[in-house]
């Protein structure tokens, strides 16, 4: 479930991040096609559960759509001047602490919905959701059986991607010097997995106990919104470390920044910025035109 979850969070908040004026919009015209799409091939959706998800995320898309994207502008705009002059500990912290209180509110708006359609999952249905999430495990832990040197230069290759994609080019040197950080930085593929494999007995336990409305939210709000996430110490003491790494990570990479590459980065956050208001408009707008 915390996978479909994602699904609709990184459609309606990172999703949106990474995307364009009319891609972003294409997200939202879809969105629902989209998230029932992930729950429907791990669920084998009915007809009624389908028309319900339908109704549910197209509700929650306009809420994010009206709500969320003029915050989301203002928090880009925020990162503009941190990021200008380049980021410190302390800017790095507070977008990150930003970010987490967006997915929150998310969170808490997906709630009733959420728990709605676990309500009406069926046996046969969770026994579906278990099947596929063994064959996905079977498919993620398969980077684990690879050579230590493969999963390394995995590793870099996908880190690099993501840095150049917001960037631009890094040259030889530059390349060099993020190899060495990636390499530095914890390997926590399998401490993820571990995690996902712990959370999802939790939630075959929790569906297999036929629960009330109240302690499905609960569950819910204890996983996705407490601090400790649900997890056991260790895991949490684990996932503290790696954030704690990744900021550590994002300043020396920031450090590492040509004033060209620092202008594509600032280019590109103000573009999004400036969609993020025009999307938040149009819809205010198309709500001036219902009521008229």
């Amino acid at each position: 479930m915390n996978r479909v979850y994602r699904t609709l969070l990184l459609a309606l908040t990172a999703g949106t991040l990474l995307a364009g004026c009319s891609a972003t919009a294409l997200i939202y015209d879809n969105l629902p096609w989209l998230v029932r799409g992930q729950v429907d091939e791990r669920f084998d959706l009915n007809s009624a559960q389908e028309q319900q998800l339908k109704e549910r995320i197209a509700e929650l898309a306009a809420w994010h759509r009206r709500e969320e994207l003029p915050r989301y502008a203002e928090l880009l705009r925020s990162l503009e001047d941190a990021f200008a002059d380049g980021l410190t500990q302390a800017e790095i912290e507070r977008f990150s602490a930003s970010l987490r209180s967006a997915r929150a509110r998310l969170i808490e708006a997906a709630i009733p919905a959420s728990t709605e359609f676990l309500l009406s999952v069926n046996r046969a249905q969770l026994e579906e959701f278990e099947r596929t999430h063994r064959e996905r495990m079977e498919e993620d832990r398969e980077r684990l059986q690879l050579p230590p040197e493969e999963q390394a230069e995995l590793r870099f290759e996908k880190t690099l991607d993501n840095l150049e994609d917001w960037f631009g080019d890094f040259d030889a040197a530059q390349r060099e010097a993020i190899r060495e950080l990636v390499t530095a930085f914890p390997d926590t593929y399998a401490g993820w997995l571990e995690r996902r494999e712990y959370q999802h007995r939790r939630f075959i336990e929790l569906m297999s106990a036929d629960p009330k409305p109240d302690q499905v939210e609960a569950r819910l709000r204890d996983w996705w919104l407490s601090d400790s996430g649900g997890l056991p110490s260790a895991m949490l003491a684990n996932r503290d470390r790696f954030w704690k790494s990744a900021f550590a990570f994002l300043l020396k990479v920031d450090g590492l920044l040509t004033a060209e590459q620092r202008t594509h980065a600032l280019d590109r956050i103000r573009g999004y910025r400036e969609d993020f208001v025009r999307l938040s408009k149009a819809d205010h707008e198309a709500g001036r035109g219902n009521r008229s």
